[in-house]
Formats: structure tokens, sequence, C-alpha cells
């Protein structure tokens, strides 16, 4: 669902800057979607597959859980 979504923003965001005479790096953008959902879907699979509660967990917790991640995903966004 995540990267559906995050296609659609790309082809939105690519239309304003289209439309705005922006520069847009739309494979730059579709590279950072696909590497932040390689990233968040282990976790994804694993609260889905046995979830503690119904909601997901605060940010702070995932962290706290897993300390490199905020690292990884600050990586993404600037290795595309």
């Amino acid at each position: 669902m995540y990267i559906s979504v995050g296609q659609d923003r790309i082809k939105k965001f690519g239309l304003d800057s289209a439309i705005n005479n922006l520069p847009y790096d739309r494979h730059y953008e579709e590279l950072a979607v696909q590497r932040f959902s390689s990233l968040i879907k282990p976790s994804v699979d694993q609260f889905i597959s046995n979830p503690i509660t119904k909601h997901l967990p605060a940010w702070s917790r995932v962290i706290s859980i897993e300390p490199s991640l905020q690292d990884q995903l600050s990586e993404a966004g600037t290795i595309c």
C-alpha cells in the first residue's frame, strides 16, 4: 500500500512541478519510495503476523527496538 500511495504522490508532485515550471527528479523520488518501503516492510510484516495491539506503535517505540532504523531511513533519503 505504501508504494501505491507513494506512486500516486510522485505523479501528483510531477504534474505540479511541470505546471509551475519547477525541477523535479521523478526517478529519484521513485527510488526513495522503493528504498523506504523495503526498510519498513519487514517490521510491518512482523507486526501484521503477530500484532500486540490494534494500533501501530509510536515511532519512539520502533526506534527503541531497532535503533539503527532512524539512520537507515535518513540514509535512504540521501542515497537515491
